[in-house]
């Protein structure tokens, strides 16, 4: 009886055993995940509504893509260049010609003086101060010393009248004074003599029909200068490349223009039309944000010049004796200046948003380039490199702001993007780069013994965000559930080139992280996930020790008896 009681608890333990090792080995997961809460720390997934650009959100400040150039305005001039007091090839006017030859009527140029400058060249493209004025209007008074005398025997009358045309041209004669006293419209008139327009005075209905005298005529009339190509250009060098979300550049720049203004040539006849190569001209050259400038080289038609001697608080002054004349003289200006680049809401330095917009495999790449810091009034353009798209995985590019985008060049697998203008003030100006991904992965993945294991979850990550058809910092629409096959493989497609990671999970838990290059395109992953036959290896060796043990303790109990 004692025997059989001995065998009844040797058969409860071995079962007792048996079943407590199960429910360890089935509840083991359980507690291993209870264990391990600790995800791979990526953010979680948001939905979007739309994939497309808010015009809303980016407005431009330009109304042209051109850097400011501020003010050029005319201090003074020197001009000593007499017009003309008749014109002898029209028959009507014999009779002046007669009073000037027989010395009866005196035409004395005295001086041409300069007055005001009335409109000033002002280079201004932004939106809400536009301003494209490059010609300068000034006022001059160009006078003159006429001497009348019917007196001598040699004159048979007096025509009475004079005609003069000013050198400079065109003009538009404002007031005319005899003697400080101002005419009265109906005192003279402008009469165009073959398209010539020739100031007429008749100064013996004037005075009253005076034999003889003396007067002075002071012509008042306005006069346009013309800055020719006047411009601030931004030369380009790889010291403008960015590669930070926020980074300092330094650009220079020409500020140039040709200064213009026409004349009448000839002596004694009117000749051509030509440059006003005696018109001599003080000015100052004020530039948009001057303080923000740093200026390196002054040329004056060529020559240089030594810039502290015509720079003061960075306005530029040229003098008359520096004999710059409006005949196409030359203004050569050189400046460099600094700049914050920032690249809004970037997810990876310098894009922002990466989607999927055609088929499989089209995808724009979306940046936010933006001036944080620097002047206002110019505009900069940096040089982005893009090594995540080749030259023949791009589609095309565009601007939201319809900019010129065209410089981008393949470069060490990549592209060099020379970006659109950029402006302070803006809060960016979006750029899109078109393309085709084209690249590939095939992963095994496998347990600590190198099989392969099917039905673990796989998620992608991309610049530390979970892959999908949209990508940005704030959202991302990701792919769908990725399970490993029977044979432990998954394969992905129509991907961007560069670097992922991809998160391991067996039942919710993370198991492991690895990292892959499309330079790459197959990997094969060892885990540290057990291989179940060791589990069950464990578990018939504990079973065998503990019928062992049973068998020692019924043989120690036989000897008792």
């Amino acid at each position: 009886m004692k025997r059989t009681s001995i065998k009844k608890v040797f058969s409860v333990v071995i079962i007792l055993t048996v079943i407590v090792s199960s429910l360890i080995f089935i509840f083991l997961p359980i507690a291993r995940n209870t264990s391990h809460q600790t995800h791979w720390n990526l953010p979680q997934n948001y939905s979007i509504t739309s994939s497309s650009l808010s015009e809303e959100s980016f407005t431009p400040i330009l109304e042209e893509e051109k850097s400011g150039v501020g003010t050029v305005t005319i201090l003074n001039i020197s001009y000593q260049e007499e017009g003309f007091t008749n014109y002898s090839s029209a028959v009507q006017y014999k009779e002046l010609n007669d009073d000037i030859s027989l010395g009866a009527l005196n035409v004395t140029y005295n001086s041409t003086q300069f007055i005001n400058t009335l409109v000033n060249a002002t280079g201004d493209y932004l939106t809400n101060s536009f301003s494209d004025q490059n010609k300068i209007l000034i006022r001059l008074n160009e006078s003159l010393q006429i001497e009348f005398d019917n007196s001598t025997s040699d004159v048979d009358g007096l025509a009475g009248y004079l005609i003069y045309l000013p050198r400079l041209t065109p003009i538009d004669i404002s007031e005319i004074y005899i003697d400080n006293t101002k005419l009265e419209e109906e005192d003279y008139a402008i009469k165009n003599i073959d398209s010539y327009p020739f100031i007429y005075f008749n100064y013996y209905n004037y005075f009253g029909e005076l034999s003889s005298g003396t007067f002075i005529m002071d012509i008042l009339f306005t006069y346009n200068i013309t800055l020719n190509d006047w411009e601030a250009t931004q030369g380009l060098s790889d010291d403008l490349t960015v590669s930070q979300q926020t980074e300092n550049i330094t650009a220079e720049y020409e500020y140039f223009f040709e200064i213009v203004s026409k004349h009448y040539t000839g002596q004694t006849s009117i000749g051509s039309i030509m440059d006003a190569s005696d018109l001599y001209l003080n000015l100052k050259v004020i530039p948009f944000d001057r303080n923000q400038l740093t200026y390196t080289s002054l040329q004056l038609n060529g020559v240089i010049k030594n810039i502290n001697q015509y720079s003061t608080d960075n306005i530029i002054t040229i003098n008359v004796s520096d004999s710059f004349t409006a005949n196409k003289s030359q203004f050569l200006l050189d400046f460099s200046s600094e700049f914050t680049v920032h690249f809004y809401k970037a997810l990876d330095n310098t894009w922002a948003i990466d989607r999927l917009v055609e088929q499989f495999h089209i995808r724009e790449r979306i940046y936010f380039p933006s001036i944080i810091d620097g002047p206002s009034h110019l505009i900069v353009r940096c040089i982005i490199f893009e090594p995540s798209i080749s030259t023949n995985e791009m589609i095309d590019s565009y601007t939201q702001f319809e900019r010129d985008i065209s410089r981008i060049t393949g470069e060490k697998g990549g592209l060099t993007i020379t970006s659109p203008v950029l402006i302070r003030g803006e809060l960016a100006c979006p750029f899109v780069i078109k393309y085709q991904a084209i690249n590939n992965f095939q992963i095994t993945i496998k347990d600590n013994f190198d099989v392969p294991l099917s039905g673990l979850t796989v998620e992608l990550y991309y610049h530390n965000k979970m892959y999908g058809t949209y990508i940005s910092k704030g959202r991302v629409q990701p792919l769908g559930p990725i399970s490993t096959d029977q044979n432990g493989q998954i394969n992905l497609a129509f991907l961007p080139k560069g670097i992922y990671a991809i998160g391991i999970y067996k039942n919710g838990d993370l198991e492991a992280v690895k990292f892959l290059n499309t330079i790459q395109p197959v990997y094969s992953f060892t885990t540290e996930i057990p291989h179940i036959p060791i589990v069950v290896i464990i578990f018939g060796s504990i079973s065998i020790a503990i019928i062992l043990i049973g068998i020692v303790y019924y043989l120690k109990s036989n000897k008792k008896r």
